[in-house]
């Protein structure tokens, strides 16, 4: 079992934000991250622009802060790697389009695509929910966590209780069980109190 407490950074796409903003605890997920997340500078303009939508509006307790966002100051990529992230996003938007016939913005896959390659380039793990993308940095070798693992961990150490953190944990998969959830905290409190 792959567990943020054990991963030297981590870069995040916006998800995990969303699923906590939706719940009123943006701030405890970064905070129980701390210094091993990573945004790229993509990232950080997707929550900006998600900030300003009322499902979202507690994401504005991050942007406050000093500094804004994540401890860490935002990832960066060169002109080719990010030539090749944004044909990554524009490929994937005219496969969903395709899939389900209506279009989206060819950018809209940018945040999870240059955090993919943000990743291989420092060899750090991801938090990313779209099944398209973790399957992408599965295949590229990435270390690949999603919002569900997460809550799972959080709550196996008591960062997150009760209806709260099932709750975060239904939102990314809507098929998930109690009972599913409960044997995942299980999982994960023997993984933390086994040694590496």
């Amino acid at each position: 079992m792959e567990l943020a407490a054990r991963q030297a950074a981590l870069l995040a796409d916006t998800s995990p934000f969303c699923r906590f903003a939706e719940c009123g605890i943006c701030e405890l997920l970064v905070d129980y991250l701390g210094d091993r997340l990573h945004l790229t500078t993509w990232v950080i303009a997707e929550l900006e622009h998600r900030a300003k939508q009322a499902a979202h509006a507690q994401l504005r307790s991050l942007e406050a802060r000093n500094p804004s966002w994540v401890t860490n100051p935002p990832v960066q990529l060169t002109e080719p790697e990010l030539r090749r992230a944004d044909a990554l996003a524009r490929g994937w938007s005219k496969l969903q389009a395709r899939r389900s016939g209506s279009h989206r913005d060819d950018r809209a896959n940018l945040g999870e695509t240059t955090t993919i390659l943000a990743a291989e380039k420092h060899d750090w793990a991801v938090i990313l929910d779209e099944g398209r993308a973790r399957a992408y940095a599965e295949k590229r070798g990435l270390t690949v966590l999603s919002t569900q693992d997460l809550v799972v961990e959080m709550t196996a150490v008591e960062q997150l209780k009760g209806r709260r953190a099932f709750h975060i944990y239904k939102r990314v998969y809507s098929n998930a069980t109690e009972t599913g959830f409960t044997r995942a905290v299980a999982s994960a409190q023997d993984a933390l109190d086994s040694p590496l």
